[in-house]
């Protein structure tokens, strides 16, 4: 019976749906945004049936596997398939774009190229996450880069260039480092598989490829450069908050939500499965680097007035408990890890959709320019502390068992001093008490404080105008009005506007005439923005995508075992092979034939001596 390649439509739909666009009606815009939901809809629906009906979820290993010779001198196959690793993240990546492309309907400028940039990002994400094969798997990750570029140039804000640059330039670099580390996999080593001659690319055959120590800490290096860009990790990360500062509410969305994944993915799929020894020599610098982030991207957080940026870093601290994860070597932290992606992927994309919103309502994301919100927007306000919650890891939602999974996994880790341990507890413990105290200050200042002073300009507009026409030059006969007026100004409307006490007094002063110019367009420019503040609250669309993202927080905090079940195998299965190296003792295994230190000794304390 022919067997069609259902996972590969799966994987193709969005972006071969995109190619139709040019057949639209250019100045129908909603037939744009109509036809990309349900193609969304359509390939959640689809893989949803696929895995259902034809994977094994109890097994874990790689099923559903779909290989073609598709560019034959090149050794590049089209070569993909699921297994406990990347079904919960290909999941997270349909549920989180398909109510991305429902969150982009209010976009107006460009519809057709803003979609069709979103479509293909979608099969290019699914693309990475399928990926069998190393240098499909790097095709895939480049060609995610394009329309992410492109979304932020085009659509961003008013720095979008500047962020837009330095995003390719950072992931650019860093993905020369991720070729180098294929080719060197692919063209070196000696392989055990019986019939393989000739550079290898598929996963499957690396596997069974052996190196020496030096040319495996070569190759790891080699990816860890590469993906730790794209966690990121400090001191890679600056990219992170300029893009977030500058992107539409859908990209940041899907930034934090799943491609932030795919660096922690990489590092699972190709530095953890295929250089074990190396990722076991390397593991305390991913603790270190994981300890980096949760404190400094915390501490940064106090320092941010834009919310976007405010909101980045919070997501740079949190990929730190990954990256601890990763590092702890033991079925409980690895488990932990895994499950702060998909549930970070799950917050994180809220909180920016919400700030989108306040975005489209107030048009500011400074933090000093809001305040008493929570009035006008309670709704907005209610799933903004739900998300903040969730976030620092409020008991019975998901964040809470991520967080306490990789906590324990770490502490109770049999591969480090005890020194080492209590340290990275400690920072652990820092993040978790610096993390609620920067958001629920974020909560007050933007809901709860005092009233913006964009709001109250309405109040003051006659007060403005009456202020503005006496400011002309006077007889003596009117000093005590102006006198009283000079007051009213200095005590009410000053705070207002960032006057300073001079600026008013030149105001009232006898030559006034040039100055009063400069103030009637200050107090112009002000009521404009005030007259674009719409406080209403979230509509039903921007309801049912929160409630969407909220419920899978509070069923997979409640209810962890409906999750972890998905990747449980997956990760026996590394953690027997560690165990098995731990044993051996290095000895032997053929990676250390060239080897020239003493065989007997634990890599353990090969590290710390």
């Amino acid at each position: 019976m022919l067997q069609l390649p259902l996972l590969s439509a799966t994987i193709l739909l969005p972006f071969a749906a995109g190619l139709f666009f040019p057949f639209f009606p250019r100045k129908k815009e909603k037939y744009f945004r109509w036809f990309s939901i349900v193609i969304g809809l359509l390939t959640f629906i689809s893989f949803s049936f696929l895995c259902s009906s034809s994977y094994n979820y109890s097994l874990g290993t790689l099923q559903l596997q779909e290989k073609f010779n598709w560019i034959p001198f090149l050794s590049l196959d089209w070569d993909v398939g699921i297994d406990g690793f990347s079904f919960p993240l290909l999941f997270l990546t349909c549920f989180i774009t398909t109510l991305a492309l429902i969150g982009a309907w209010p976009v107006r400028r460009k519809t057709r190229l803003f979609y069709f940039f979103l479509l293909t990002l979608y099969t290019a994400q699914l693309g990475v996450f399928a990926a069998q094969n190393s240098l499909f798997f790097f095709f895939m990750w480049e060609f995610e880069l394009v329309p992410i570029y492109l979304l932020v140039a085009v659509f961003g804000g008013k720095n979008r260039l500047y962020a837009s640059n330095k995003f390719i330039l950072y992931t650019a670099v860093s993905s020369l480092f991720i070729l180098f580390g294929i080719l060197g996999m692919a063209f070196f080593g000696t392989s055990s598989l019986p019939g393989v001659s000739g550079p290898a690319f598929s996963f499957y055959e690396l596997a069974y490829k052996q190196y020496s120590l030096n040319l495996e800490l070569c190759l790891y290096i080699c990816f860890l450069l590469g993906f730790l860009v794209k966690i990121p990790s400090i001191p890679l990360h600056t990219w992170l908050p300029d893009t977030h500062g500058q992107a539409p509410t859908v990209v940041s969305m899907l930034l934090a939500g799943i491609v932030l994944k795919m660096g922690a993915y990489a590092l699972i799929r190709i530095n953890m499965q295929l250089f074990p020894v190396a990722h076991i020599l390397f593991s305390p610098l991913l603790a270190l680097s994981g300890c980096v982030n949760l404190v400094y991207a915390s501490l940064s957080c106090f320092a941010q007035q834009d919310l976007k940026r405010k909101i980045a870093f919070s997501s740079i601290s949190h990929m730190g408990f990954i990256l601890i994860g990763l590092a702890a070597l033991n079925d409980l932290g690895l488990k932990g890890a895994m499950f702060q992606m998909i549930s970070h992927g799950l917050i994180g994309a809220g909180l920016f959709f919400l700030v989108g919103a306040l975005y489209d309502r107030t048009q500011t994301l400074l933090v000093k320019d809001l305040g008493g919100l929570s009035v006008k927007m309670p709704k907005t306000f209610a799933f903004f502390m739900a998300f903040c919650f969730a976030s620092f890891a409020l008991p019975g939602l998901s964040g809470f068992v991520a967080e306490l999974m990789v906590f324990f996994g770490f502490s109770m880790s049999s591969f480090y001093p005890l020194l080492i341990r209590v340290y990275v507890t400690l920072f652990e413990a820092v993040c978790i008490i610096l993390t609620p105290i920067y958001l629920i200050s974020m909560l007050r200042q933007v809901f709860t404080g005092p009233k913006s002073i964009i709001p109250q300009i309405d109040q003051t507009e006659t007060k403005l105008d009456f202020v503005a026409f006496s400011s002309a030059p006077q007889s003596s006969t009117n000093n005590l009005v102006l006198n009283s007026l000079e007051y009213t100004a200095t005590e009410s409307i000053q705070p207002k506007l960032n006057l300073t006490k001079q600026k008013i007094k030149t105001l009232f002063s006898d030559n006034a005439n040039l100055e009063i110019k400069q103030f009637l367009r200050d107090k112009k420019q002000v009521t404009e923005v005030s007259k674009k503040r719409n406080l209403i609250d979230l509509s039903p669309r921007e309801l049912f995508i929160c409630t969407s993202l909220f419920v899978p927080v509070i069923l997979f905090g409640c209810y962890p075992k409906t999750f972890t079940v998905f990747y449980e195998e997956r990760i026996t299965s590394f953690i027997n092979q560690v165990e098995k190296i731990k044993k051996e003792s290095l000895i032997k295994t053929p990676v250390f034939d060239n080897l020239n230190y003493d065989k007997n000794i634990n890599f353990t304390e090969y590290f710390f001596k």
